[in-house]
């Protein structure tokens, strides 16, 4: 539940035709056909700016979510999967880069390399309505479109001044604040033949984690990387069943029923002793654990049936925010009925993911990485020699159970490594905090063409977005495994060393050895030039035949720098080195071609071809 209030300081005078009370023109989103009605060949739902703005929102696809044409996936909100604090609109759920966004009928500023559009870039107050259309699009916009457009159509010779402030929490408990203030200025110049608007926004949410809330603070789903470490031993050489559930039977372990060792079942308590961690729907639960059930780490979902980690408990639910955004409009219009228009807006806003501390490792384990133990081949866990100084006793004796063989690990039998999972708790939360700067210039104009009716009309425009994402909380794999394979255990690389068996807090000197600070930039630029001609060529008995013949040229650029020291680390999944163009041309028309008017069966038939 959301409470919030608002106010206004509104003088305003609403949009109507140059000099005169008629209507004017109208361009239905969907088509480039300019009709006298507002009549659309596929379904519209359209919805105005105060509609977007009344319940306090300081994002646009808050309200767009609620449409049921519109699959709220990733929002400015999410972490995970993360959406790097934007907002792109995704109809019919095919995807964000399957759906067109547009501002008057042209293409903004894109935020990603698959040409999404972040609606966070557009001041509210500057929103007169917005159209959402779900079929047909295609055909007038390009394949881009093929799932529908949101066109959000700006106000258009405003006068006066629109001030708002709004305040938002949770009535739960009063937290998740969300602040924003905003305006328009606008007027008219030169006799009402010119006019020119400026849009500002200021907004910030506060964050919100996972255990602030009941419904959220337990994870849903599973996980095998644990704080304290799980054993996975290799199929082809573990531990006999005979000594594990000799270790269990043991008075200190409290075992009432003997352990079948089943793949990764073994943790370690923090103590440096191991517990069974069950089997999910079997009756050998959790044993040994020494660690009560209240513990926010011991994921309630399923225990006492398994013990898991619960990953969730320190996870963002609510991503903060902080947006500065800036826009202006000018248009004026010649006496020769010559029209010029421009645009130009800029945002600046800051966001931050933050996961469970990094599990490790995220990536495989080869002989370039843990060189002397990996032969061959690649492991999903770290890989841990026997000579390691800080194995527990009760470990020590599985290990030299072991008479098996694995080719891919130096040795066999007892003196082969052996792998395990853990979490770099000391290293903190993988947090990825984004400053993302969006930038776009936008020129063109439109005339009639002698007197014959027709009209041209032409923009040119240049956009460019700054992602730099700062990360923290990866782990450095080739450091990890220098530190496992020492024989004093690491100490001599960083004070005290790394044991990974229990809890055992690393030192600073160990932190800082260990981790990895990043900084993933990408760059966007896109330009677009695109000119129409329209008019009707002929008079039909049930009225003109109208048509629309145009061109557009679009180049893409996107480079994109994973930041230096990305090659072997334990954490985000990074994104790999990138510096291409692209470029489109596209050539559409379309033709509405009145059949019928006012006849018996229908008032009016009417056909409509776009390509």
């Amino acid at each position: 539940m959301i409470c919030g209030a608002a106010f206004s300081v509104l003088a305003a005078t609403p949009a109507m035709a140059q000099g005169s009370g008629e209507v004017s023109e109208i361009v239905v989103t969907g088509s480039r056909i300019v009709r006298q009605d507002y009549v659309a060949n596929s379904p519209i739902a359209t919805v105005t700016g105060e509609q977007v703005v009344q319940n306090a929102d300081i994002t646009v696809e808050t309200y767009l979510n609620t449409l049921p044409q519109v699959n709220p996936a990733g929002t400015t909100t999410s972490n995970n999967p993360p959406n790097d604090g934007q907002a792109n609109i995704d109809l019919r759920g095919l995807g964000a880069n399957r759906n067109l966004v547009l501002i008057d009928g042209r293409r903004p500023m894109v935020s990603r390399n698959d040409l999404t559009v972040d609606v966070n870039t557009i001041p509210q107050a500057l929103i007169d309505s917005i159209e959402v259309i779900t079929g047909g699009a295609g055909a007038t916009y390009g394949a881009d479109a093929i799932s529908g457009a949101v066109n959000i159509k700006l106000k258009r010779n405003f006068e006066g001044i629109d001030l708002r402030a709004n305040y938002s929490n949770s009535t739960e408990f009063w937290d998740a604040k969300e602040y924003q203030f905003s305006g328009v200025i606008g007027g008219n110049f030169a006799d009402d033949r010119g006019n020119a608007v400026f849009a500002f926004d200021r907004s910030v949410r506060e964050a919100m984690y996972k255990n602030q809330r009941n419904f959220s603070q337990y994870a849903t789903s599973t996980t095998s990387f644990y704080p304290d470490g799980l054993l996975t031993f290799s199929a082809g050489n573990a531990p006999s069943n005979d000594a594990i559930n000799a270790l269990f039977a043991q008075p200190s372990y409290g075992s009432n029923a003997p352990i079948v060792r089943a793949s990764q079942t073994l943790g370690f308590n923090q103590d440096g002793s191991l517990f069974y961690r069950g089997v999910f729907n079997d009756p050998r639960n959790v044993q040994n654990l020494r660690k009560p059930a209240s513990d926010p780490s011991v994921n309630a979902n399923f225990f006492p049936d398994l013990y898991m980690y619960n990953f969730d408990y320190v996870n963002i639910l609510t991503l903060p925010l902080d947006r500065k955004s800036f826009m202006t409009k000018f248009n004026y219009k010649f006496d020769n009925d010559v029209e010029v228009f421009a645009q130009a807006a800029w945002t600046q806003y800051t966001a931050a993911t933050a996961l469970a501390p990094t599990p490790v490792p995220t990536r495989t384990i080869t002989p370039t990485i843990a060189p002397g133990l990996v032969t061959g081949g690649s492991f999903s866990s770290v890989v841990i020699p026997v000579t390691n100084p800080f194995i527990p006793a009760d470990l020590r004796t599985l290990l030299n159970s072991r008479t098996g063989d694995n080719p891919n690990l130096a040795g066999s039998g007892a003196n082969e490594p052996f792998q395990m999972r853990t979490r770099t708790l000391e290293i903190g939360l993988r947090q990825e905090n984004y400053e993302n700067t969006v930038t776009q210039y936008l020129a063109g104009l439109r005339m009639p063409i002698g007197d014959t009716g027709w009209r041209v009309e032409g923009y040119v425009s240049e956009g460019r977005t700054k992602i730099i994402n700062t990360q923290s909380g990866n782990v450095d794999l080739v450091k990890l495994e220098q530190l496992l394979s020492a024989a004093d255990g690491g100490n001599a690389l960083c004070a005290g060393g790394f044991n990974p068996f229990g809890a055992n807090p690393l030192s600073i000197a160990c932190r800082t050895f260990l981790r990895v600070d990043l900084q993933p930039t990408r760059d966007l630029i896109q330009q677009i030039g695109q000119v129409y001609v329209s008019g009707d060529v002929m008079d039909l008995p049930a009225g003109p035949l109208s048509v629309v013949v145009g061109a557009e040229y679009r180049s893409f650029e996107s480079k994109a720098n994973p930041g230096s020291g990305a090659e072997n680390i334990s954490g985000f999944t990074l994104e790999d080195p990138e510096d291409g163009t692209s470029s489109f041309k596209d050539f559409f028309g379309e033709a509405l071609i009145p059949l019928v008017k006012d006849a018996p069966f229908a008032k009016t038939l009417e056909l409509n071809l776009g390509y």
